[in-house]
């Protein structure tokens, strides 16, 4: 009789648990959805409301989509790896191509050009599930408008070389980098379901000294 309610019990404490990381599990992702369908919204009414009407790049001539597009793949090839604890955030090389894009492309192709590319070397290298893959191609979207708004909000109605565009182009990178930075450790803490600060200092020097670069 002793060993019966103990098995007993013990069927029901380990039903209690597995059922406690399912649903863990489970508001860990709906909440990962939610964020990522608010950065798509987000993205897209900065793109309606704004990025549509900006103009081309500065530059006098126009980059090939396919070679943006190759450059975006190309930048989530070859990354940098930072680990905290149990996670490893991933910083791009996306300024390169993003600068390209801010010069040399009109705003919809930089965008498209990065969802592409990028999107394609997250399926296809990474192997990313769908929800991850779902979340970086919103805050893809994200940056690339947040980056050319940056952009032409510095640079003015001037187009000429010089030190306002170096500025503008700066701005822009490093806006990005640190957007990547708060919106990673935003996913990273609604996952957890907890705040992660602590990471958030070295992800942002990380983001900006890369973008500077």
């Amino acid at each position: 009789m002793t060993n019966g309610p103990a098995t007993k019990g013990n069927s029901r404490g380990d039903r209690g648990g597995w059922l406690g990381a399912v649903t863990s599990v489970h508001a860990s992702t709906v909440r990962v959805v939610g964020l990522t369908v608010a950065m798509a919204a987000v993205a897209a009414v900065l793109y309606v409301g704004w990025v549509q009407h900006l103009p081309g790049g500065p530059a006098p001539v126009h980059c090939p989509w396919w070679a943006l597009t190759l450059a975006f793949a190309g930048s989530e090839v070859f990354v940098i790896h930072l680990q905290f604890r149990r996670d490893i955030h991933s910083i791009s090389l996306s300024e390169i191509p993003i600068i390209i894009g801010l010069l040399f492309a009109s705003p919809l192709s930089l965008i498209l050009c990065h969802l592409l590319g990028a999107g394609a070397t997250l399926v296809i290298h990474r192997r990313q599930p769908l929800l991850k893959l779902l979340f970086n191609l919103s805050k893809f979207t994200v940056e690339a408008c947040v980056a050319l708004l940056t952009f032409r909000a510095v640079l003015g109605p001037s187009d000429a070389l010089g030190p306002r565009l170096w500025s503008a182009a700066f701005a822009a990178t490093v806006t990005v980098a640190l957007l990547s930075a708060l919106t990673v450790t935003l996913v990273m803490s609604l996952h957890l379901g907890r705040l992660q600060t602590q990471q958030m200092p070295e992800v942002m020097a990380a983001g900006v000294v890369v973008a500077v670069v």
